[in-house]
C-alpha cells in the first residue's frame, strides 16, 4: 500500500536510512516523499531506487542529491531548495 514519508533527518543523511523518515521506514515504488522545513531542512542523498511522487515544499531550503539511478515515476514538485542531479 502506498505511503507518504516526510524527510525528518536531524543531520545531512541518506534516504536509505529508515530513521530519517516519518513514519520510520524507507520509501519505495508507489510512495510519496515530502521535504518541508516543518520536519527538517537537512540535505538528503536519494540513494534509493524509486518513488512515485517527490515534493519539495517552499519552506524546504536543503539540497537533495540524486544518487545511482533514482527515479520519480510520477510527479516531481519543486517549490524551493536545490535538486542536484550530478550532471
Amino acid at each position: 500500500m502506498p505511503s507518504t514519508y516526510y524527510w525528518n533527518a536531524g543531520a545531512t543523511g541518506v534516504a536509505s536510512l529508515d530513521t530519517n523518515w516519518s513514519p520510520v521506514g524507507v520509501p519505495g515504488s508507489g510512495d510519496t516523499v515530502i521535504f518541508t522545513s516543518d520536519n527538517s531542512v537537512e540535505d538528503c542523498t536519494m540513494n534509493i531506487a524509486e518513488v512515485t511522487t517527490l515534493t519539495m515544499q517552499t519552506s524546504y531550503t536543503g539540497t537533495i542529491t540524486l544518487d545511482n539511478d533514482f527515479e520519480v515515476s510520477g510527479h516531481l514538485s519543486m517549490g524551493k531548495g536545490t535538486l542536484d542531479t550530478g550532471a
